[in-house]
């Protein structure tokens, strides 16, 4: 049986597709000797790329002064000084005047810079959400093996807490969490089409009841904190109390799959037959803590990175990333720092060229050694 997705879910997957330009890039190359360099990539609207002032407010990436800035037009090369001037502007504009894509649709932005470590890039690669702030921790270790040496690269996103009453373990396993958010553990591994639909659908149904379950009580707690409030409330704060399993049985039976503070007013007042908690709900004051807790969600929820790492030499272990020919391609997203900390990390082999000739030269050196001093003896006899 399919699951009908609550209006929180349907915001967060309109939100993500309507945002597609608000997604972020980030480019690590690591070097041979430890060194490292990262390209942070995102897009501006029209005042912030001719301003130059960017507002952090709007853009989760958060930079500082060790970060340089430029831009670059899709499907260009040449990277222009940021910030661009009217007429550059201008020009782009009217080069989009026959379809339907706007300024900052085609220009990326680009912020790069050049480190001695991994340590101090992870430092200095910081996102700001709403009531989140993520910086990484990055580390990188050398095994020297003479005619190779082998890099093992990590970067760990620390792991987000959701200030949410009821806590999604409750719903469901660490295991189905783990799934669910990052693919792992494979749940699905030996499983046909149909066996895998049918366990993403009980996932799912779990998922959006701990969704709703979380709707209810934040209406609910913020209509018992305020209840001397309440003008000619229909029942007393004792019996409200005790009404607690009722209203939540009814809150799921109606499948009232709402969010904004009017339709929860309207679920109360068809419950009670009586309007008298939309004064409660309908305040944004009093309801502002719930409503903070859900656009905290929803901001997490919808940062979407494009990792792409590169590694000195031949990777020999991916960590679950997609190979391609330079780089390795991780999905990182603020769902996936829900139920744990997100480690990127790969191994590379790279070869040292130097050590294969300077044992060429050496075993050279031992055969003429080898061949000439019983040579000379006979000469000397």
């Amino acid at each position: 049986m399919k699951t009908k997705i609550n209006v929180l879910v349907l915001l967060v997957a309109v939100i993500m597709t309507s945002c597609s330009n608000d997604k972020y890039g980030m480019i690590t190359v690591i070097n041979r000797d430890g060194s490292c360099n990262r390209e942070l990539t995102f897009h501006l609207d029209s005042a912030q790329l001719v301003s130059g002032k960017i507002d952090f407010r709007q853009v989760s990436v958060q930079l500082n002064r060790k970060w340089k800035m430029s831009w670059v037009v899709e499907g260009k090369k040449i990277h222009h000084s940021f910030p661009m001037t009217r007429q550059q502007y201008d020009s782009i504009k009217n080069s989009l005047h026959y379809s339907n894509k706007r300024v900052r649709d085609v220009v990326t932005v680009v912020a790069s810079s050049s480190w001695d470590n991994v340590e101090v890039m992870g430092q200095n690669t910081k996102f700001a959400l709403k009531g989140f702030h993520i910086t990484p921790k990055a580390e990188l270790s050398r095994s020297f093996k003479w005619f190779y040496t082998d890099y093992t690269y990590r970067e760990t996103f620390p792991k987000q807490k959701i200030d949410f009453r009821l806590p999604l373990e409750k719903y469901l396993s660490k295991q189905e969490i783990g799934y669910w958010y990052a693919g792992q553990p494979n749940l699905g591994k030996g499983m046909s089409g149909c066996e895998i639909d049918n366990l993403i659908d009980g996932i799912k149904d779990k998922y959006s009841k701990w969704l709703d379950d979380n709707l209810f009580e934040m209406s609910y707690e913020t209509v018992l904190k305020n209840y001397l409030s309440v003008i000619q409330a229909p029942v007393s704060k004792s019996e409200f109390v005790a009404l607690h399993d009722s209203l939540s049985h009814f809150f799921a039976k109606k499948n009232q799959k709402i969010i904004d503070e009017g339709q929860t007013a309207q679920f109360y007042q068809e419950y009670f037959h009586s309007n008298a908690y939309s004064s409660v709900l309908k305040n944004e004051q009093k309801m502002g803590k719930s409503q903070i807790e859900l656009e905290k969600f929803e901001g997490l929820v919808t940062l979407n990175i494009d990792y792409q790492l590169v590694m000195p030499g031949k990777v020999i272990d991916d960590g679950g990333g997609i190979v391609g020919k330079n780089t390795i391609s991780y999905r990182l997203s603020g769902e996936r720092l829900i139920p744990n900390d997100y480690t990127i990390m790969a191994r590379s082999r790279a070869t040292n060229v130097w050590a294969f000739v300077l044992t060429g030269i050496l075993i050279l050196l031992t055969i003429i050694i080898l061949f000439v001093k019983p040579h000379r003896t006979l000469f000397l006899k």
